[in-house]
């Protein structure tokens, strides 16, 4: 299934680095002298990192990616029309970064292929969401016991805030058919920009085929399962494969550097109109996190209280119901806590219960 269709014969094309060394939009980094069309095989054997740039409209028949890095900068488009290879050829590692934000930018794959017979390692870094494949596979043969072994990994860096899932697939192919450990993928996953919080949830790949084969790995080669945990840059992930077509995980723990509150203020407390309530929380964190207590729901920033910075707080006398948060802060990031209510009971209200 890796064949090559073009409306009409495919040229090859090379990289040599000729010009910059390092613009895909300089002719003279190209063997041929002019930059590559859509239906041209395109192939880059050397070492080192080709950018495209934000902005270049790009349309090629294939992608064969053997070593060095092609970075996809945020506002490119690299469309493909025939199955892709990256890695397998041996040597240095082959690199596919994919800087992508939903509607600024549009890259698709009808098939990225990793790894190969004769080893090769291949990493894809994934930026941003909204990446398009049709298959992203690694190759049969990319394990296999008589010979050589390609390390292929994932590395996904997320935007708490980002639309979309980092990757739009058809059909997920984990595995190797050769390997006595099929599972060949290896999963890394980190932030991109603000850190992750305890509880936050990310789709990492949405599979419209429904057919997902293997599983990830960890880097020390462990299947990760369905409901496994893993650590990656210091977090600690739950994954669900669901059968629904998606790939996804939960955030279940934290680095010990970045604040989490441990104890949550109460819930719900009730005072007699006139009276106080004390709210207090417990946060770990190095260094140890301060703290800022808000009026308003859990996130909402625009009620600070004066003077409220320690993880104890006793309301003023209340004539009204309120409602409170605090979040925790250090150098290595942010936690907010949930939200606490404090009831004041009127007479009318006392009549009423």
């Amino acid at each position: 299934y890796y064949s090559v269709t073009a409306s009409q014969e495919a040229r090859p094309v090379y990289w040599d680095g000729g010009g910059d060394g390092e613009s895909w939009d300089d002719p003279e980094n190209w063997d041929v002298g002019e930059l590559p069309q859509y239906t041209d095989e395109v192939y880059i054997f050397t070492g080192g990192e080709i950018f495209l740039p934000s902005f270049d409209y790009v349309e090629i028949n294939s992608l064969n990616l053997q070593s060095g890095e092609l970075h996809v900068t945020d506002g490119s488009f690299l469309d493909t029309y025939s199955y892709s290879f990256i890695g397998g050829a041996g040597g240095e590692p082959a690199v596919l970064t994919i800087e992508h934000s939903y509607g600024g930018s549009s890259v698709t794959f009808p098939g990225l292929i990793f790894g190969g017979p004769s080893g090769g390692d291949a990493i894809l870094n994934v930026h941003g969401s909204g990446a398009s494949f049709g298959e992203l596979a690694i190759d049969s043969r990319a394990d296999d016991e008589i010979g050589f072994q390609s390390l292929v990994r994932w590395n996904f860096f997320i935007d708490r805030d980002a639309p979309s899932p980092p990757i739009y697939a058809n059909t997920v192919v984990l595995e190797t058919e050769a390997s006595s450990n099929p599972n060949a993928v290896v999963l890394d996953i980190g932030p991109d920009g603000d850190p992750f919080r305890l509880g936050d949830s990310f789709t990492l790949i949405e599979y419209f085929g429904n057919l997902l084969t293997g599983r990830f790995m960890t880097p020390d080669g462990d299947t990760i399962g369905d409901g496994g945990t893993f650590v990656s840059e210091g977090y600690t992930f739950l994954i669900d494969y669901d059968d629904g077509g998606t790939v996804s995980v939960q955030v279940v723990g934290l680095p010990p550097e970045l604040p989490v509150i441990i104890t949550q203020p109460t819930a719900s407390q009730s005072i007699p109109l006139g009276g106080t309530a004390t709210l207090s929380v417990t946060a770990g964190g190095d260094p140890a996190p301060e703290f800022q207590w808000y009026r308003g729901e859990s996130g909402q920033t625009f009620s600070p209280i004066a003077g409220a910075t320690s993880s104890t707080y006793t309301t003023p006398a209340l004539d009204g119901s309120s409602q409170y948060w605090v979040r925790a802060t250090n150098v290595n990031g942010v936690d907010d806590s949930r939200t606490a209510v404090v009831i004041v009971m009127t007479p009318d209200a006392d009549l009423i219960g």
